[in-house]
């Protein structure tokens, strides 16, 4: 369609958008931003990082400190042999009694030291590793830490629904004709599931990855109970974001109670990949959101219902996206399962944050009810596409629970980030998936790009009533 100014944000009509799945899949990832991204200049936004309502913490950290690396060995490498490298890397280095703790999806060996180790130790264990001729690469297991990219702040007949101006905004309810994510599966790789009566019906048998005690909070390693132990921290209560996320995207609809998900037909499957502070290892959440899929991850049962789609909704600072993390989108964009994530909420490019930039994910930027980039929403080459994402003055409700530091009773809520956002795009994959279910990764993010309208690289949805925005005649936005 013709561009228009480079000043307009990206509008996109869902029913247009469903209509036009019925093009063939593109298999090839993407071998990096386009020139449109690349040429992208931060947007008009509404306020600053603070209508996060958060203050300076708007996203996630990597602690500087780690006790895992992960090691790839060189194919065929006996085990004895992997201890051999190990005892020589304890000898070279500050790593101390290093255990295989795990295995990834991709194979890779994840090794435990019993005391942490700063930067500069993980470095020189990275360096010692990778001067063996059979390991074929290492790097270390960088612990996420509040990696949420959330803050506390025919119309169907839920009650809440009054309050969702988010799926108004990108006309979700004229979609429902052509689409209701029937057959879909959404996997929600986040803190994991709760019981809530606008979930339960959706949601199907998850999978908890978190592998270590102190992040888990239930007393066990990896197990099959994706139960939300609760994300809260000192100073901080529980944000149940799993469940948040979930609603958003998929909750019952028209049940006279709650609120209605974007798929509202769709299932919903959660693999618990942070637990306390919102911290989890990043090969932990890699290992999730590939389980999620499909594929293969030693020493876990097999997934019978793989997810169509999946959403990460979490964010943090990182300069380049961890190998463990880029090897799963690679899996899973081979396999057309798209990575939906969450641009990140520091006001600034989503080249810094991971998973953002991690090439073949669909990042996922912030708007408000104004249909106007959030000021704390990052930006940037690698964003694809920006969704309701709510602010202080109009934040997004879900589904939640009333637990301040443990668990309490259902309920709803609202919250504000680009994990929000990213639901409802996952939701949107998901009818379409419904239409089209062989539809590939980078068709998907074609059909998104095609059927928006171009702002500096930013794509936004719409619904079906026209607005003027800044002067430019355009519909209300959705991504």
């Amino acid at each position: 369609m013709p561009r228009r100014s480079a000043r307009t944000l990206l509008t996109l009509s869902v029913s247009a958008l469903l209509l036009a799945t019925a093009a063939p899949a593109s298999a090839a990832p993407p071998e990096g931003p386009t020139p449109e991204q690349q040429a992208q200049t931060k947007p008009p936004t509404v306020g600053g990082v603070e209508s996060l309502g958060r203050g300076t913490g708007a996203q996630g950290k990597v602690l500087a400190e780690t006790d895992r690396v992960v090691v790839k060995f060189k194919d065929h490498v006996p085990e004895a042999q992997k201890e051999e490298v190990l005892t020589e890397v304890e000898t070279a280095t500050e790593i101390e009694d290093p255990e295989i703790v795990k295995t990834t999806g991709n194979a890779e060996q994840v090794v435990e030291s019993d005391t942490m180790l700063d930067k500069a130790e993980q470095q020189a264990v990275v360096e010692t590793l990778e001067k063996d001729p059979a390991v074929e690469s290492a790097e270390p297991d960088l612990i996420v830490v509040n990696g949420l990219a959330a803050h506390a702040a025919s119309a169907p007949n839920d009650r809440y629904w009054n309050y969702q101006w988010g799926p108004r905004n990108i006309g979700v309810p004229s979609a429902w004709s052509h689409g209701t994510g029937n057959g879909v599966v959404i996997g929600i790789a986040d803190t994991g599931q709760i019981n809530h009566p606008d979930l339960n019906q959706r949601t199907v048998r998850g999978y908890d990855f978190l592998s270590d005690l102190y992040h888990s909070r239930d007393g066990n390693g990896r197990d099959g109970n994706p139960q939300d132990e609760g994300d809260w921290s000192p100073g901080r209560p529980n944000w149940w974001h799993g469940s948040h996320v979930a609603g958003i995207a998929a909750a019952h609809t028209n049940n006279r109670t709650g609120i209605a998900g974007v798929a509202p037909d769709a299932r919903i499957q959660h693999a618990r990949v942070l637990g306390a502070d919102g911290r989890g290892y990043v090969s932990d959440i890699a290992d999730g959101v590939m389980w999620s899929a499909g594929i293969a991850i030693p020493g876990v049962p097999r997934n019978t219902t793989p997810a169509k789609v999946v959403n990460l909704s979490e964010a943090w600072d990182a300069p380049t996206c961890a190998p463990v993390m880029q090897n799963a989108v690679n899996r899973m964009h081979k396999i057309g399962v798209p990575l939906v994530v969450a641009a990140g909420n520091a006001g600034k490019s989503a080249n810094l944050a991971a998973p953002a930039n991690c090439g073949g994910a669909i990042v996922v930027a912030a708007t408000s009810s104004q249909n106007r980039i959030t000021g704390y929403s990052n930006w940037g080459p690698m964003v694809d596409v920006a969704a309701p994402g709510g602010d202080t003055n109009a934040p997004i409700w879900s589904t939640v629970n009333t637990g301040a530091f443990s668990l309490g009773a259902p309920s709803y809520g609202d919250l504000s980030g680009t994990s929000m956002a990213a639901p409802h795009v996952s939701g949107v994959i998901a009818l379409m998936k419904e239409r089209n279910p062989n539809i590939g990764v980078e068709a998907i993010r074609k059909t998104l790009r095609d059927t928006g309208v171009n702002v500096n690289g930013l794509f936004t949805a719409r619904g079906e009533g026209e607005r003027r925005v800044a002067g430019v005649e355009r519909p209300a936005v959705l991504l």
